[in-house]
């Protein structure tokens, strides 16, 4: 079965002794791995995590609005992920290009600095924002 985590449920049964009311709206906050052969997930209910079981909840029928909500929250992580992806293809462009086996975020961040200052196209203030953004994101890395 899919995974079914954020989604909206309502509890139907307490075979998984997780006392939760019948009837309480809830939403899974993660599938649980290597659980046997029942498939559970946890809540978070009163301030506590707890384990709930496939048999124990029904999904709460999807509004109009959820399925709006849906698509723009899958369109984020999308964005995101594209975005790592193409992170990603850049370090390795570069680790190709100059035939370096191991990968150095530092060398890389000097690397494109220098690019940065050598595209004639780019004004100075422009340079100077993507110089400064690539020594932020290189301050969030120690």
């Amino acid at each position: 079965m899919k995974n079914l985590t954020g989604k909206k449920i309502t509890v139907t049964g307490n075979r998984s002794n997780h006392n939760i009311p019948m009837g309480t709206k809830l939403v899974l906050k993660y599938k649980n791995i290597n659980s046997g052969n029942t498939e559970n997930y946890t809540v978070s209910y009163c301030n506590s995590n707890l384990t709930i079981y496939l048999s124990d909840f029904k999904l709460v029928p999807m509004t109009k609005e959820d399925l709006n909500e849906e698509i723009v929250f899958l369109n984020d992580k999308k964005t995101q992920l594209d975005s790592e992806i193409q992170s990603i293809n850049d370090k390795l462009d570069f680790i190709t290009t100059n035939n370096i086996d191991v990968f150095d975020e530092n060398q890389y961040k000097v690397f494109q600095t220098i690019n940065t200052l050598n595209k004639p196209d780019i004004s100075q203030i422009e340079k100077a924002k993507i110089i400064a953004a690539l020594i932020d994101n290189a301050k969030s890395y120690k």
